[in-house]
């Protein structure tokens, strides 16, 4: 018989019971239907049966059982459902036309769409006789419409404003992961092929964040799609926001749990609810947490086309037993036409994550080129090294004082790693060699075995040294106040550089508190310099400096500190690059231990290539250690990433390149004192420089935001540094008229002009004007404590001309 089943003999429904001989009860001979065939959404299929006519329920097939000598019996029926589901059910009956009722119901689930042959078998067990039949279902998805009158009553009186009828996206999402959106048109919309099941009704809410909407209610909430509901009506009722977010830029995604770490949300996988979902994006920082669909949606303000930062809180990961193989990660801003989607896969213990592995290099001049580190031969320092893996995903890592660096962590999927030495900085130094590329075998354990970069740094000549300076702030900046600034300097060799001269030159108007330098200096107008020696190949050093900055400085003036040192005796440099150090102080900065510093003025000539060098200041004011810092910086479009050099770092360092001119600035295990336990100890920083792109043309900006997490704790975003190519007169102070400050900001900004102030307006990004205000004074305080966070452009008129500024609000 299960031959006869599988070759879809019984397409009719036939049966008989053969030559047998029945002892008693009803004997069965046949079992039919109305209709065999069937297609609906219904997730769900039921069979009745009855004795000798089918009977009239709403069962998705109705059959009747056919025989002779019928009379109370008791059945067993079994279901192969098609989907390599088999069930039993026993039931029986004394009448006839009526449902049989089996144990348990005839019934069946079927979890995905297709065309199911389902075999069903009756038989009489007191007298062995059977019928059966074929029967085909096939599950298909179901169109379901959505009537909706959105009701506007922006004062919330129980009143309707307005009402809208299109254009507002409303989303059917269900506790399984699946979704729906659809734009309301002239009152409803028609969502089609949609799973049977029960949703519930949102509205985006990145369309409500950029319209200045909130929703007050929504009634009824919830729908049950199935085959026999397919259209709904709800009414939707929306209160104006008293703080409109006039976000351009929208974000949407699905964070999900990635069971065969493909990176897609497959059947079978499971969304998650309530994760941390952090986006940043021009100095500003949002945290929203996915809905009960695993779905989170933002809308915020910015540019087309500028880095987006996508992260999950690294402490939740570990709290909830996750990781992530890229996290965070990075995509480009859309405006919201586009629906942008950004999903985030997370391995919940059951896929496949990235193992957590090590690679080493040692990179030293190989003085007899045998390609072997012999004794004798000299490491190379702060030589960047770049990592890849299968995936592209490429660090960063800088040899130390002895010509090692090592990098351990998941962001390699194979074991196999190319490292590659840096062919700029082989140039630079006048180096060469014959492989700068390895292929390194990744480990497990903390002790690799390292790849060796054998260089040919000059053959038998004498080692040159490779001098640096750099100056950084060391806090804020005022009038009538004790600046302090600090002076870094040292060798990174390979060579000694025996005697070397280091200055420093400080701003006219400024004096230097001679107490605070070190023997040995001479000071002739503004420039102090030291002549100074050392046998050392490696060595790191810094003078914290003060000086007296007088009374009567306008807030908002440029003060500028430079550095350079030279050797002066038999050695060579071998990098005269970071040779030069230069720290811009505007006076009136507050005070802030995690900053970004330009080493430009706020205009830069169009007609020049500037190469911009930033500094990145961290501290850690808390009451304890802080184990690991990452800072994430996101490097303008305007700026050529590919001209990025490291100058100098206070601790070790590797860089991961996110994408997107998007780079994580990595200190692991760094334990860096709290300020109350060592203030000095507690500060750190890093220092790098990179060239603006050529193409880049009067009114070109660049402006750059750094994000700096201590531990696993939210960001601190620090200030924008902001630069533009503009042509400057013979008198460069004189060309920029107006102030601002602080910038960023949290309640307000104050306009200092050098002539009369005529009128202020403030624009968003897309060029909305929000705010203006006509007046007749040198300078203005604007109260903009009721925008939301982001960037807005601040238009100033005075007697002397029209200038912008771009503010951000934190």
């Amino acid at each position: 018989m299960k031959n006869l089943l599988r070759n879809g003999l019984l397409t009719l429904l036939i049966a008989f019971a053969g030559a047998l001989s029945y002892g008693q009860g009803f004997v069965l001979t046949a079992l039919n239907t109305p209709n065999n065939q069937l297609a609906e959404c219904d997730t769900v299929v039921d069979i009745n049966i009855a004795a000798m006519s089918a009977p009239l329920t709403n069962a998705d097939f109705n059959m009747a059982l056919y025989g002779s000598s019928f009379q109370s019996s008791q059945f067993t029926t079994t279901v192969n459902w098609g989907d390599g589901n088999t069930t039993t059910h026993v039931g029986g009956t004394s009448s006839s036309g009526v449902a049989i009722p089996f144990t348990p119901p005839i019934e069946h689930y079927f979890a995905n769409n297709g065309t199911y042959t389902i075999y069903i078998v009756v038989t009489n067990p007191q007298n062995n006789s059977w019928a059966a039949d074929t029967l085909y279902y096939t599950k298909t998805t179901c169109n379901t419409y959505l009537f909706s009158n959105v009701i506007v009553d922006c004062d919330n009186d129980g009143n309707t404003d307005s009402t809208i009828i299109n254009g507002i996206p409303i989303i059917l999402s269900e506790p399984g992961g699946m979704w729906y959106s659809g734009t309301l048109n002239n009152g409803s919309i028609n969502y089609s092929n949609i799973l049977e099941g029960t949703y519930t009704i949102s509205v985006s809410q990145a369309w409500l964040n950029q319209n200045g909407y909130v929703v007050e209610s929504i009634t009824p909430s919830m729908i049950d799609v199935s085959p026999n509901m397919s259209t709904f009506t709800s009414q939707i009722v929306l209160n104006c926001d008293s703080i409109p977010n006039a976000g351009n830029l929208c974000l949407y995604g699905m964070a999900f749990c990635d069971a065969d770490s493909n990176g897609v949300f497959n059947a079978g996988e499971t969304p998650i609810v309530n994760a941390p979902v952090q986006i940043m994006n021009g100095g500003q920082t949002m945290t929203v947490y996915t809905n009960s669909g695993g779905y989170y949606s933002v809308s915020y303000s910015g540019t087309v086309g500028s880095p987006t930062v996508i992260s999950i809180n690294p402490n939740w990961l570990a709290q909830n037993g996750y990781s992530m193989n890229s996290n965070p990660f990075t995509v480009l801003a859309a405006d919201c036409n586009s629906q942008p989607v950004a999903n985030i896969p997370i391995n919940c213990g059951g896929g496949n994550s990235n193992p957590y592995q090590c690679v080493s290099v040692i990179v030293f001049c190989d003085a007899n080129g045998n390609g072997v580190l012999n004794a004798g031969e000299t490491p190379l320092q702060n030589a960047p090294v770049t990592l890849w893996g299968q995936q592209n995903q490429s660090v960063i890592i800088y040899t130390d004082s002895n010509g090692f660096a090592m990098y351990c962590g998941n962001n390699f999927s194979s074991q196999a790693v190319i490292a590659q030495l840096s062919q700029a900085w082989l140039t630079q130094h006048g180096y060469t060699i014959s492989n700068p590329v390895l292929t390194l075998l990744a480990s497990g354990g903390p002790t690799p075995n390292p790849g060796y970069f054998a260089v040919n740094c000059g053959g038998g000549q004498s080692l040159c040294a490779d001098l640096w300076t750099t100056v950084t702030p060391w806090i804020g900046y005022y009038q009538n106040t004790t600046a302090y600034i600090k002076l870094n300097y040292g060798n990174y060799g390979p060579g000694a550089p025996g005697p070397y001269t280091l200055t420093l030159t400080f701003p006219a108007g400024v004096t230097v508190n001679t107490s605070s330098l070190n023997p040995g200096y001479t000071i002739n107008g503004n420039t102090i310099t030291w002549t100074l020696n050392s046998a050392s190949t490696s060595f790191s050093t810094y003078d914290l400096i003060t000086f007296n900055v007088p009374f009567g400085i306008p807030n908002g003036t440029v003060h500028q500190f430079t550095s350079t040192i030279t050797p002066t005796g038999n050695a060579s440099d071998c990098c005269t690059n970071n040779n030069n150090g230069c720290l811009v102080q505007i006076v009136g900065n507050s005070y802030d231990p995690n900053d970004k510093n330009v080493d430009h003025a706020e205009q830069i000539a169009p007609s020049v290539q500037d190469e911009l060098t930033y500094t990145i200041r961290f501290q850690n004011t808390g009451t304890a250690p802080a184990q690991n810092i990452y800072i994430l910086d996101t490097l303008s479009t305007n700026l050529d990433w590919s001209t990025f050099e490291l100058i100098e770092v206070s601790h070790a360092m590797h860089v991961d390149d996110l994408g997107n001119g998007v780079m994580r600035f990595n200190f692991p295990q760094i334990w860096l004192p709290d300020s109350t336990a060592n203030e000095q100890e507690s500060h750190g920083h890093l220092v790098y420089r990179l060239k603006e792109n050529v193409a880049n043309t009067e009114g070109t900006e660049i402006f750059n935001t750094a994000y700096i997490f201590f531990d696993w704790n939210d960001p601190i975003i620090t200030n924008t540094t902001y630069n533009i190519n503009a042509s400057l007169g013979l008198n460069e102070e004189t060309s920029v008229q107006s102030s601002v400050y602080p910038n960023p900001f949290q309640q307000e900004v104050t306009i200092r002009a050098k002539s009369m102030i005529r009128a202020v307006s403030v624009l968003d990004l897309s060029g909305k004007q929000l705010f203006t205000q006509t007046t007749d004074s040198n300078e203005l305080k604007l109260d903009l404590s009721a925008y939301s966070s982001g960037i807005y452009l601040l238009n100033i008129q005075t007697q002397s001309g029209f200038e912008t500024h771009r503010i951000v609000k934190k």
